[in-house]
């Protein structure tokens, strides 16, 4: 069975172009969670600034980072990454964030960061997205979806 053409609107709003080709030789493609997680984690270390077209969004997430935990609001990163996704997850809806700071005795830093979307109403995933940052203030990051 040979697979159908996606048009550029269902790879901007569905899935991402990888490096390289599927088994039929075209461009190989992400599946419709793998996007909308590049999608989130890309938002995550966007900027305000970044996107010269868009300059008011991004989360900005380093900017958390060193802070107590009373004095970051879930919300507002729930919103702003609502709105720097836009219809990247089109269909899908981030319905809460929860995160997680900690402080390590050699001066780095974990930024834990959990992100339930919902795709379907009978379709909802936690999305953990890990942050570290070192002394050098170097970040490392990974990200996958929780099995609930």
């Amino acid at each position: 069975m040979r697979k159908e053409w996606i048009s550029l609107s269902d790879i901007g709003s569905y899935q991402d172009v990888q490096f390289g080709f599927d088994k039929y030789q075209q461009a190989a493609t992400t599946d419709r969670k793998t996007t909308i997680a590049n999608a989130i984690v890309n938002a995550c270390f966007m900027v305000p600034g970044n996107n010269p077209s868009m300059p008011t969004i991004g989360v900005n997430i380093r900017q958390y980072f060193y802070k107590e935990a009373s004095a970051i609001s879930s919300d507002k990163i729930r919103q702003d990454l609502e709105v720097a996704c836009g219809t990247t997850i089109c269909g899908a809806t981030i319905t809460s964030v929860d995160f997680s700071t900690q402080r390590i005795a050699d001066g780095d830093f974990i930024f834990l960061l959990i992100v339930m979307i919902r795709f379907s109403p009978t379709d909802e995933e936690l999305l953990g997205i890990t942050m570290k940052q070192d002394a050098e203030k170097y970040v490392k990051f990974n990200f996958d979806y929780i099995n609930m």
